[in-house]
């Protein structure tokens, strides 16, 4: 009851010292908060305008004294402080106005001259044409609004930092000596409110622009400027930008400028400045000379050579990226991580040197973000790369050249040597089927942790391959297009390819000659990275035909022509490598039977179920006849009904339960299931 009274009072206060101080029409800087205009009267006016942040401030101070004064003396500064923000809080609660736009500058922008001034930011390298071209906008006394347009990452931001540290530094024309640079926080303007142009969104874009508008001396910078279409304040933002009446700088992305230019009237109000992506060159000297600073920052030393290596393979790794967004987050990141387990290090009572940012730094960065294996091989890794081709031999039988081939191309692609900007490799599999050519794609790109699998026979309209790239088939939002970029070194089996349409088929042909697609958007989608393997029935009929098992060049050379004849030349003349798969012999049909079979007991040796497949039962099925059209999926066939489908019954009728021994026998030319 006594804080009620004591508030009611606080304000009875706040409000008569407000109606006895004179208003003045002068707007109030300190710092970085702006005043929106002040009322024309004393008091407030009808429209609920506030007093001038001068009074405002004033008034505040006094209450609080006042107040003190009932608690028997002088307050301190830091109590003065807490009463002023109290009476704010206390008025802004009664209604009467909102401070929200009040105080607009404060809440939602920032001075970026001052903070130049006091060390914030720095000077931008590399872009002093930019800087040049900007400033004629802004002297234009028609035209004089500036839309800053380039890609995401670019540096358009870093341009208008570099303004502005210009201005602190006195290095500008003179027109621009007292200029401020107030970088408005869009998505703080905005934020909170549930429909576009909103009443109280739109609130505060007006006192802001009242508030540049009366300081000749403000430049607005208003970042992601398409949010102003898309809220429809586009008319309110004409009125103040004719005829110069505020002084703005806008930024967008080129793609959503493309947006903006549907407004034209909006449009010819600015002057657009191109910002584009440096050149390797310019981010070199970008990187070198921020390197002092960085080095500071975090008490690192960075070689040179890290310097390169962050250029060398952002440039190549991050090709949906641009300079210098990606280079600096890079060695930020690395610098940041070098600094931070050193200072662990330091807390465990060790005395380290300085950390040095090397190459190998970078390049582990680099490969951790792009999920790409990159840099040096280690021992471990070279066990692995050596044995590669034993172990998917184990699984896939009898086709010893398909095998090195691919895992020579997975081999190949560490060496860190790339001759152009196909993909690792492209490689055309054919033959009858059962033979392995979908599962050793599939056995090595498990090998590497990277799978994706396409059937184009679900894919035979004229955009089958727009709607591949952007459909959710894999369980990713954007498709192939994002499943590639998750995983882009991976194996890619296309499989079917044959049933596609021509345009598809086009399309493919442009990743194995250029090694990317353009998606519905215009970025890339990028397989560089990747394994292409196409699987394809085309050739099914000459290596049915052939008499051996291995394809002769004759059956080869019809092959490749039919090859030719169904996708063209360039098709053909894209690809690494035909590889036309053996057929499967009885030797081959042994082992792979011994492969399933031996999976099949460890299965169930995991469910403590002893199973034995005597040596009668194994040679029965290995001299079973072989279909050639058909090869191991025939015996899968025989198995899944003879072996797995008996175990299988037996288990749900009861009849094997935990730690049984079952035997496989064979009983007058049949196998039998035997439960001990």
């Amino acid at each position: 009851m006594k804080l009620k009274k004591l508030s009611k009072a606080f304000l009875s206060l706040f409000l008569a010292f407000n109606m006895l101080m004179p208003m003045s029409n002068v707007n109030f800087y300190s710092g970085n908060a702006y005043a929106a205009e002040p009322s024309q009267s004393a008091g407030f006016s009808p429209s609920g305008g506030p007093p001038s942040n001068k009074s405002w401030t004033s008034t505040i101070v006094s209450v609080a004294s006042t107040v003190g004064s009932f608690f028997g003396g002088c307050l301190s500064k830091l109590l003065q402080d807490a009463f002023g923000n109290l009476a704010l809080r206390l008025i802004e609660s009664t209604g009467i106005f909102d401070f929200d736009t009040y105080f607009i500058f404060s809440r939602y922008g920032e001075n970026l001259v001052e903070s130049a001034k006091e060390g914030k930011i720095h000077d931008c390298v590399e872009r002093d044409k930019e800087i040049d071209n900007l400033l004629q906008v802004l002297l234009n006394e028609d035209k004089g609004n500036a839309i800053i347009t380039g890609a995401a990452g670019v540096g358009k931001t870093a341009l208008i930092e570099g303004l502005a540290y210009r201005i602190a530094k006195g290095n500008v024309p003179e027109y621009f000596k007292n200029k401020k640079i107030i970088r408005i926080n869009m998505v703080a303007l905005i934020a909170g409110d549930t429909y576009t142009g909103s009443e109280k969104a739109m609130a505060r874009m007006r006192a802001m622009l009242k508030a540049a508008e009366s300081d000749p001396d403000v430049i607005l910078f208003i970042d992601e400027f398409h949010q102003i279409v898309n809220m429809h304040a586009a008319e309110l933002f004409k009125t103040y930008v004719e005829r110069n009446r505020v002084k703005m700088i806008a930024a967008t992305t080129t793609s959503e400028y493309e947006y903006i230019r549907n407004d034209e009237a909006l449009v010819r109000r600015f002057q657009e400045v191109i910002v584009n992506e440096p050149s390797k060159y310019q981010m070199m000297k970008v990187l070198n000379g921020l390197k002092p600073d960085i080095e500071k920052k975090y008490n690192i030393k960075i070689t040179n050579d890290a310097i390169s290596a962050t250029i060398e393979y952002t440039d190549r790794y991050m090709r949906n990226k641009t300079f210098p967004d990606k280079a600096l987050n890079v060695i930020y990141n690395v610098s940041k991580i070098a600094s931070t387990n050193n200072e662990q290090i330091q807390k465990d009572g060790k005395a380290m040197p300085v950390p040095i940012v090397t190459r190998n730094d970078v390049i582990s960065a680099i490969s951790r973000d792009v999920r790409i294996p990159l840099g040096e091989i280690t021992p471990k890794e070279q066990e692995f790369l050596d044995s590669m081709e034993q172990r998917v031999e184990s699984i896939v039988v009898g086709q010893h050249k398909a095998v090195k081939k691919l895992c020579g191309a997975v081999r190949n692609s560490r060496s860190g040597v790339r001759y152009s900007e196909r993909p690792n490799s492209s490689l055309f599999f054919t033959g009858t089927s059962g033979v392995g050519k979908s599962k050793l794609a599939q056995v090595v790109g498990n090998e590497i942790d990277g799978l994706i699998e396409v059937d184009f026979s679900d894919y035979t309209e004229i955009d089958a391959m727009k709607k591949l790239l952007n459909s959710k088939i894999f369980g990713y939002n954007g498709g192939l297009a994002e499943k590639i970029s998750r995983k882009p070194y991976s194996v890619v089996l296309f499989d079917n390819l044959e049933k596609a349409h021509p345009n598809t088929i086009k399309s493919v042909v442009s990743i194995l000659k250029k090694g990317y697609i353009l998606d519905a958007k215009g970025n890339e989608v990028d397989f560089r990275n990747a394994f292409i393997v196409i699987n394809s029935k085309i050739g099914e009929e000459e290596m049915l035909s052939c008499d051996s098992c291995t394809p002769t060049d004759e059956v080869i050379e019809k092959i490749n022509q039919k090859i030719i004849n169904h996708f063209g030349e360039d098709f053909f003349d894209s690809l690494d490598d035909v590889v036309v798969f053996n057929k499967l012999d009885k030797d081959s049909m042994s082992k792979i039977t011994d492969v399933i079979l031996d999976t099949f007991e460890n299965i169930l040796s995991d469910k403590n179920i002893r199973i034995t497949v005597t040596k009668e039962v194994r040679d029965y099925i290995y001299n079973m006849p072989i279909d050639d059209k058909l090869g191991s999926i025939s015996f899968d066939k025989f198995l899944s009904k003879n072996i797995f489908g008996v175990l299988n019954k037996a288990m749900i009728n009861k009849k094997i339960k935990e730690n049984s021994s079952v035997s496989y026998v064979l009983n007058n030319g049949k196998i039998e299931l035997k439960v001990e």
